[in-house]
């Protein structure tokens, strides 16, 4: 059992209870574990794109 306690400004305390730790990162809003390797995935693939934009480029330019 995982919890998780907030404080609110007025003083007020707020506790969460989940059985899964994916349950938070979705409920408070951050990316999943499985998101994250999306995520890597994504930036991997741009780079990859760009360096072959950049190799047609200079392939354009001779």
């Amino acid at each position: 059992m995982i919890t998780h306690k907030v404080t609110l400004p007025d003083g007020t305390e707020i506790e969460f209870f989940a059985t899964d730790p994916q349950t938070f990162s979705q409920a408070f809003g951050y990316p999943s574990l499985d998101d994250k390797g999306k995520a890597k995935q994504t930036q991997a693939s741009k780079r990859k794109k760009a360096r072959k934009h950049q190799q047609q480029a200079r392939r354009k330019q001779r």
